[in-house]
């Protein structure tokens, strides 16, 4: 099974993150038939974990169910909707969030030892504060007016993503896109 860990999203976040989606895609009809992501399934990505065994799903909630035992709840300020690299040569939309207790990166850090006894490599990169909300199959320019709208439509994001718990979810490939179930989620202290 392909498996992340993540931080969900609370549902004035998502429909913030929506509009703005349709915002762009109303101001700049080269990104309309790009790969959005759907409603259901923006969040923040703590982990990848990749291919797990089934057989290891049970032990591994239980393990970073044990890491996360001290976890408390905290909060994400929202940072700025951008495309990234740039505008000009844009290979995503991304909402980013800050991390000024460094809590994400005590959770991706948390994860990262519960799995290492499983043999379960994590992706190897820094916990980065993000959803994304499409990628362009090719990089491609946001338009001026585009970009313009983005900014304006960050306005109306909610000013930080609370997290008081995260989901281990699978994901599943198909044509239509991923579709992620949720394995197990893990409540943390208020």
């Amino acid at each position: 099974m392909r498996c992340f860990v993540a931080i969900p999203l609370p549902a004035d976040t998502r429909e913030a993150l929506l509009s703005a989606c349709n915002a762009v895609r109303a101001a700049d009809r080269n990104w309309r038939g790009e790969k959005w992501v759907a409603p259901e399934n923006l969040h923040i990505t703590v982990a990848f974990l990749g291919e797990v065994p089934a057989q290891q799903i049970d032990i591994l909630a239980e393990k970073i169910g044990r890491e996360f035992t001290h976890m408390r709840k905290f909060d994400l300020p929202f940072a700025r909707l951008h495309a990234a690299p740039d505008a000009r040569r844009a290979r995503m939309l991304w909402a980013s969030y800050d991390d000024p207790e460094g809590m994400g990166a005590v959770l991706a850090t948390a994860v990262g030892d519960a799995v290492a006894p499983l043999a379960i490599a994590l992706e190897e990169r820094a916990f980065w504060a993000h959803v994304t909300l499409v990628r362009a199959r090719r990089p491609r320019p946001l338009s001026e007016h585009a970009s313009e709208v983005l900014t304006r439509a960050a306005r109306d994001v909610p000013a930080f993503v609370s997290v008081p718990s995260a989901t281990l979810l699978s994901s599943t490939l198909t044509k239509a896109g991923p579709r992620y179930e949720p394995l197990c989620t893990w409540r943390f202290s208020a």
